[in-house]
């Protein structure tokens, strides 16, 4: 993930700029965070949520309890959250004897072994298949197999009947917006949009730096965040969440309520020295590249957060001498540094926690030194600080070991104790030369070695500006990107030639192809029916017997006059309930029976708000009709849509959401889904699988109607014409 990630950052245009300007942000956040925290508490409770301030993990689980009890909660489903990790709330749950289940496949399969999380976004990397397997087969009395899709569908089909019949639903949150009340949640998996839909209640828990002003500065970190941890331009699902769900709505939660927790993060806050960690977007780059994390594994941190930024952030959270190995078992190399999206200078706090300990700082109540260990730092420090002593140190430590080996006629397995949370590790028998005496002794080496002197130079005096506080200056001859107003990028819109957005439409395709999505091209609404009418009876129904779809209530899906064409074949197709005029009772009642009908149903049909040609991203909001379930539940999503729904990124649908009198502009208060793909984990083995809890394919019919014009080579072609694969 290390390397992949960084290509992906190195991919994006204005790389540089983005990111020092996303730095800026998360500093202007930090030093704005509590106008920030009254800003978003007051634009949630105006949409109707309900906002609580926690001082610290227990008055945050007390608080999270008392929803519980007061709704008569049972059975409770959660997301992927760090923080919760870090307050300890599913144990306090399971205390007062409510079931709380991981639903994220990694945090399942680690819930079921009762281990600990060894990564921030793959929790059960150290697991391999076969240990997944022999647990769920010995969990659920079931044939032991070791094959990935397998066992994530096992996984799929025993969470699936937990989300339907669960009374809570829990969250983390990895941004909010300040301005517009909302959160965002990022997955792949679609277990995050299950826990936040499905559930009558839904809690989201994050920590108070988890903050931005406003959507442009959250298109900025977006642009980021996912490439950096897991390789996208966009995770498979991004949800906006503001409110609980409106009486008209077909599904959604009856009550929200967002939990902002601090935990010794103000203090944190208030010190110069150390704010900078919670910049943080906890994307995992790090960890990735962190020489010590890839050799001992997350475990060996002993905190809920591994890594570099664990090492740091760990030790401030618990405000004591605990964790005081974390900091020291760093290598300074500043892997973490460079592959940072924001470029946080981690090895510089690490340094200063180093510092703190030996000098006994009183504000973060560190302890110095043991007198022993005090001793072995001055001596090893005494020795490096010198070439000769340097030098003669090793020429010591290789004929000790060469006696040792001549006495056992072997190597002898040296062992040298890094830590108590630290794996042991074998010492390797030293060189008979140096690499410094093998350069001088071969002529290219020492030609090649004269010219990385010249570049080690560059970089030293690069790095000297870094330790004074400076990012490394911009290539100066890249292009500058221009940000554009709000109006620029609504004229852009509404002034879009024919031939421009026939390349929008190329791009899609493509964006779309690359991301697992099928595209199927058809010259008007009945084409599209006939087509979707044959994939339907193709597809084999794996919850029920009974073939079924559901569909939103839109014109554009409504004008296929599917319910004809699937008639004679017994296909019922279910549309989602308009808009709900009677009772809060009755409403209730007609959402829970769409609910039952949509988890057994083999295909949900939607049109799409808009859609981002830059990543083949389908922009799903919330509206009466338009239930979130129909894209969620169902094996096979199909995605009904025309030309003109085409977008061209964020920028633009963003722009559209800040401008309310523009003609094309529907607010996303009531929220919001983004939809690039088919649902997909990792989390065994590494190895994908689509399908992990949401659709496992997903189709796009374009109706060109109007624009029936034959499109350039390498975008849309004869072969997406009428194309219904297997």
């Amino acid at each position: 993930m290390g390397s992949s990630g960084q290509r992906a950052l190195k991919n994006l245009p204005f790389e540089d700029e983005i990111r020092q300007n996303a730095y800026r942000i998360r500093q202007s956040n930090i030093e704005q965070l509590e106008q920030l925290i009254e800003l978003l508490t007051q634009t949630v409770k105006k949409n109707g949520g309900k906002v609580y301030l926690a001082k610290d993990g227990i008055s945050a689980n007390a608080y999270c309890l008392a929803i519980a009890k007061k709704n008569r909660v049972k059975s409770i489903v959660k997301g992927k959250s760090m923080l919760t990790e870090e307050i300890g709330l599913n144990q306090a749950f399971l205390k007062n004897g409510i079931d709380i289940f991981e639903t994220d496949i990694g945090e399942f399969i680690i819930q079921l072994a009762n281990d600990r999380p060894s990564h921030i976004l793959a929790p059960a990397i150290h697991k391999t298949k076969e240990d997944i397997g022999k647990l769920f087969s010995e969990t659920f009395n079931i044939p032991y197999t070791n094959d990935p899709f397998r066992l994530t569908c096992i996984a799929r089909k025993i969470l699936f009947q937990r989300f339907l019949t669960a009374d809570m639903g829990i969250s983390g949150c990895n941004l909010a917006i300040a301005r517009t009340g909302q959160i965002t949640l990022l997955s792949n998996e679609g277990n995050i949009r299950m826990a936040t839909t499905i559930p009558p209640i839904h809690v989201a828990v994050m920590g108070m730096e988890r903050l931005v002003a406003s959507l442009d500065e959250h298109n900025t970190l977006m642009q980021l965040l996912p490439r950096a941890a897991s390789s996208q331009k966009l995770p498979v699902y991004v949800s906006y969440i503001s409110s609980p769900a409106k009486l008209e709505h077909a599904d959604g939660p009856r009550e929200f309520h967002l939990v902002i927790v601090d935990n010794h993060r103000s203090k944190i806050v208030s010190d110069p020295q150390f704010k900078e960690i919670l910049y943080c977007l906890h994307c995992g780059a790090c960890s990735n590249v962190c020489p010590v994390y890839r050799k001992v594994g997350g475990h060996a941190y002993g905190s809920v957060y591994p890594g570099p930024m664990g090492s740091v952030l760990t030790p401030l959270l618990n405000q004591g001498d605990t964790q005081r190995d974390l900091f020291f078992a760093c290598t300074l190399c500043n892997a973490c540094k460079e592959a940072c999206p924001l470029h946080i200078d981690i090895p510089r706090m690490l340094r200063l926690l180093r510092e703190q300990t030996v000098c006994k700082d009183t504000d973060w109540k560190a302890q110095p030194h043991q007198k022993m260990e005090s001793a072995c730092h001055k001596a090893v420090a005494f020795a490096l600080t010198d070439r000769k002593r340097y030098q003669l140190l090793l020429g010591s430590l290789a004929a000790c070991q060469s006696i040792l080996t001549r006495i056992n006629s072997s190597l002898p397995k040296l062992r040298l104790p890094i830590s108590e949370r630290i794996q042991k590790g074998q010492v390797r028998q030293f060189a008979k030369k140096t690499f410094i005496e093998q350069l001088a002794n071969d002529p290219e080496k020492l030609e090649m070695n004269s010219k990385t002197e010249l570049s080690c130079k560059k970089i030293r005096s690069v790095m000297n500006g870094v330790e004074k506080g400076c990012h490394p200056p911009l290539n100066q001859a890249r292009e500058v990107k221009k940000p554009r107003s709000t109006h620029e990028l609504i004229h852009r819109i509404e002034n879009r030639t024919a031939g421009q957005q026939k390349a929008l439409l190329n791009k899609f395709i493509k964006e779309c192809r690359s991301l697992h999505q099928t595209v199927i091209l058809e010259k008007d609404s009945t084409s599209a029916a006939v087509s979707i009418s044959r994939l339907i009876q193709m597809k084999k129904p794996e919850r029920s017997d009974i073939k079924m779809a559901v569909a939103w209530d839109v014109p554009i899906v409504r004008e296929l006059h599917l319910e004809t064409q699937l008639e004679q074949k017994n296909i019922p197709v279910i549309y989602a309930p308009l808009e709900n005029r009677s009772s809060a009772k009755t409403a209730l009642e007609k959402r829970h029976l769409f609910l039952k009908v949509s988890a057994t149903a083999s295909v949900g049909i939607t049109s799409a708000d808009y859609c981002l040609a830059k990543t083949g991203t389908l922009v799903l909001k919330t509206k009466p009709g338009q239930a979130r379930i129909v894209s969620l539940l169902p094996l096979i999503h199909i995605a009904v849509i025309k030309p003109e729904h085409i977008i061209l990124d964020m920028d633009e649908l963003y722009a559209l959401h800040q401008i309310p009198c523009h003609t094309r502009h529907n607010t996303f208060g009531d929220g919001m889904t983004l939809i690039s793909g088919p649902s997909i984990t990792g989390d065994i083995e590494a190895v994908p699988v689509l399908g992990a809890h949401g659709p496992r394919e997903v189709y796009v019919f374009i109706i060109l109607e109007n624009d029936k014009h034959v499109f350039k080579k390498g975008g849309a072609g004869k072969d997406d014409k009428k194309q219904v694969p297997a």
